[in-house]
Order: C-alpha cells, then structure tokens, then sequence
C-alpha cells in the first residue's frame, strides 16, 4: 500500500456514499495499492513547513505504525497526533484497512499543543529560566524569550543556546531537536576571542556551562604548547580552571582572553 503524506489546504466535507452491497469495482475503490493522502490540521503557523513524502506500508499495518511513519518524517511525536477519516477517529491499535479507506481518501492529522517547560542557565550570574513554550515553534522564539530580560543588545543579537552539547539552530523547529522534552536543561553561549601563542587570535563558540579547563582543551587542539603549563586571563585576571565560563565576572559576547606560557618568575604573553 503506498501512503502519500502531503498537505492540503481544505478537508472533504461529506463521506464517499456507499452501499450495503460493495461490488467488485468498489472493493478496487478500497484502499489497497492506492495512494493514502494526509494533511496536518493545526492552528500553529509553525508546522507549515512540512513536506509531502512517499513511503510504504503493509496491508496489516495498525493506525500506530502509520503515526510512526509520520513521526519519523515529519518529527511529530505520535502521542502529539490524531488521525482521522471524515471525522472518525482512528484507533492506534486498529489496522487501517480496517476503515475501509477509499482510494485518494483524505486522512486527517490533528497535532495537539506541545507545551513544555524548557529549565535556560542565563548567560550571566546564577539565575536560572524556566520557560513554556511550544515544541511546535521555532527555536528563535526561544531565544527572543531567553534573551527578554538582557539589558546588553549585543549580547541579545549574538546569544546561543546549547542542547546535550550541540549548538542549536534558530531556523530548526523545537520538535526537531532529538531528546528536548518537558524539563530539558539548555545553556548558553556566546562568540569569544582567544589570543593563543603562535597563532593568533582564535574565535570560539563557546557553552557558557563549560568550565575554564574545558575551553583550554580546545585550545590544546591548536597549538603544539603544554597547554598544563598555561593558563587563560581575562582583563589582567587568572581564570581558575574550575571556574564555570558563565561565573567569569564581566565576560561578554566579542570579549578576548589571553592564554599565558609560563615562566620563572610570572607568566610570558605570547598573544602577539
């Protein structure tokens, strides 16, 4: 049976007429090698970016297996979803032959709200954000909420967030991101300088809830320095390698560090 997933923009209004007695040319009339069309039904102008695909499914495959399918392409989670067939509901652990589907019938996708609780380090201080918001929405809406308070524009314009170690994307829908659910813990980042001895200046993306250490084994990957004999200063301060980058007093997006060799007697700048 292939199942075309595709969006449309209006629901057929009245159910095919059928009869008590189905001939043959209706039996063919039945879904069984045609094509399955479905649409998303939602109030959210977030899911409006969803593309049409072609996949394959068994004759003795249930509702579920068809929400799996949707969920695999279009990142919607099945227990977000509804399907149903000129207003009946189709039941997860039904076979979907079962509803006698006619051919280029219309199946309906209802999501639901995907409200969660997002827990966002701010980039500055201890304060910690819980923010609800919508899975279905962008992830730039997230930054406009987590940026809402900062009063520092450049801050604001150049702050990330970070997700299981992994940069988020604005342009990427919430419900894309694999594992964000309800309570998730995201950090922030920023853009920050580093002059590293016989390099130069470096610029780096950095989490906010990495520590001094780890920024330095960063650093360690490109420069041929012992990097255990160094250390990190920003504005005439020694960092402390336990020191969390978000602790760090003063540090802002675009600010630049220095890594210091040191010597007997003090440290070496070799940042020029």
């Amino acid at each position: 049976m292939e199942v075309r997933v595709q969006l449309l923009s209006e629901e057929p209004s009245t159910q095919p007429s059928t009869t008590s007695s189905v001939s043959s040319s209706q039996d063919d009339n039945v879904l069984s090698n045609s094509s399955l069309t479905i649409r998303t039904e939602t109030a959210s102008q977030a899911l409006l970016s969803l593309n049409p695909f072609t996949t394959r499914l068994e004759p003795n495959d249930t509702v579920i297996s068809l929400k799996r399918t949707i969920h695999e392409r279009w990142s919607v989670h099945p227990k977000q979803m509804q399907l149903r067939y000129y207003g009946e509901l189709l039941e997860d652990n039904q076979l979907i032959m079962t509803y006698e589907i006619l051919r280029d019938g219309i199946v309906v996708v209802e999501l639901e709200s995907a409200v969660v609780s997002l827990v966002i380090a701010c980039p500055t201080g201890q304060k910690v954000l819980v923010i609800d918001i919508d899975l279905n929405c962008k992830a730039e809406r997230l930054r406009e909420c987590a940026t809402a308070g900062l009063e520092n524009s450049k801050l604001k314009e150049h702050l990330r967030l970070f997700f299981q170690k992994k940069e988020i994307n604005w342009k990427d829908q919430l419900r894309t991101i694999k594992g964000l659910e309800d309570r998730s813990e995201l950090s922030t980042g920023i853009r920050l300088h580093v002059n590293i001895p016989q390099i130069g200046e470096v610029k780096y993306v950095v989490d906010l809830s990495w520590t001094v250490k780890t920024l330095k084994e960063q650093i360690k990957g490109l420069t041929a320095h012992q990097i255990a004999i160094g250390n990190l200063v920003f504005r005439e301060r020694d960092l402390n390698l336990d020191m969390v980058l978000r602790n760090v007093p003063d540090l802002d997006d675009d600010e630049t560090l220095k890594f210091m060799l040191t010597e007997v007697g003090g440290y070496l700048d070799c940042s020029d």
